[in-house]
């Protein structure tokens, strides 16, 4: 039986969350982003970067 502290699954994090998750810092999620090896979505002024995104990362980086 579920309990009531159950999270959704994330479907996308801010740069601040993915840097929490991955471990990485925030110059390395920028550079990720702007090479093209991370990617990630502008909604208004606010970068999110699907879980997707992050999931294949750390596989690529294995």
């Amino acid at each position: 039986m579920p309990g009531s502290d159950d999270k959704p699954k994330k479907l996308a994090y801010s740069v601040k969350e993915a840097i929490e998750t991955t471990g990485l810092g925030r110059n390395s999620i920028y550079k990720a982003i702007n090479s093209g090896m991370l990617g990630s979505v502008l909604v208004g002024r606010r970068r999110i970067i699907p879980e997707a995104e992050i999931a294949r990362l750390l596989k690529i980086s294995k």
